[in-house]
């Protein structure tokens, strides 16, 4: 009998310096979130219209670019945006009006066209400008992705929101004002619609983190010891 709690004894140490050693140091084998090792937490929000204003002048370049070379008398024709999706040209002869009619079938296929008496108004459709919008936050994201990596930030959280919104979590990051500045100017964004600085309430991390991870392991070491004491005992119970 003594033999055998001896054994168990060793058993259950084993157990338990097993489990601890496999996590030391816990602050390389545990990935903390904001919760306990502190960071940043920022919500930013996309201007998509800024980026259909951009997108409706580009397009609009082009089409009378495009007239410009197929009839050079056309080099004094102008276009104006009159609307984040939509832009007119006037001023226009029969022939200059076929001629954008021409070059809009051929170029601007997310547009719609309305002619009317020397005038012609072009509207982006509905699908084409959510498209747009939906480009808008992804490179918007792929810019904070490469800004954040220039952190050597590890295990960052970046995901597109609803709303045109970008959630951005640093854990550890504590240079605020740096990140702040370097996140706000990317194109198309807002400063933080919603920013938190995540700090530790039980003060420094690195003696918590191996408090907690120590207090965490033993509780397990000890379950699973005792759960095998038990298997042992209904197993001699079953011999004797």
């Amino acid at each position: 009998m003594n033999r055998n709690l001896l054994w168990r004894g060793i058993l259950i140490l084993g157990i338990l310096a097993g489990a601890v050693a496999a996590g030391t140091p816990p602050k390389e084998k545990i990935s903390l979130g904001l919760d306990l090792q502190g960071g940043m937490h920022l919500v930013l929000q996309v201007h998509t219209e800024d980026a259909l204003r951009a997108e409706t002048d580009s397009d609009m370049g082009v089409l009378l670019q495009q007239a410009q070379e197929k009839d050079k008398s056309l080099s004094s024709l102008r276009g104006k945006r009159t609307g984040d999706t939509s832009f007119e040209v006037t001023a226009l002869t029969p022939q200059a009006r076929d001629i954008l009619s021409e070059a809009a079938s051929r170029y601007l296929s997310g547009y719609s066209a309305d002619s009317e008496t020397g005038r012609m108004v072009f509207t982006m459709k509905a699908d084409y400008a959510d498209n747009i919008r939906a480009m808008s936050v992804t490179q918007a994201k792929q810019t904070i992705d490469n800004r954040v990596n220039a952190f050597g930030v590890a295990e960052p959280v970046i995901q597109e929101t609803s709303g045109h919104r970008i959630l951005v979590q640093l854990p550890g990051v504590d240079d605020y004002p740096a990140a702040e500045f370097a996140l706000h100017w990317v194109n198309f964004l807002t400063p933080p619609v919603e920013a938190m600085r995540a700090v530790l309430f039980f003060g420094d991390l690195p003696a918590a983190a191996d408090t907690i991870y120590t207090a965490v392991t033993a509780a397990v070491a000890l379950v699973v010891g005792a759960w095998v004491f038990s298997r042992s005992d209904d197993r001699i119970a079953t011999e004797v």
